[in-house]
């Protein structure tokens, strides 16, 4: 099983997946989410993703 994950010390105030897959391709994704890092108002945008393996 393979995954995106974000871990950090600052609340999510928003999150979404995104399906990134691409034709007859294996499935791809991403997460992009939103943190409050000094209070509300103040979000940081984060995008994490793993694009595969090379053959």
């Amino acid at each position: 099983m393979n995954g995106n994950a974000i871990l950090g010390r600052w609340p999510i105030c928003a999150a979404r997946s995104l399906d990134l897959s691409f034709g007859t391709r294996a499935a791809r994704g991403a997460l992009d989410i939103d943190v409050e890092t000094d209070g509300p108002g103040s979000a940081l945008r984060v995008v994490a993703t793993h694009l595969g393996f090379a053959h």
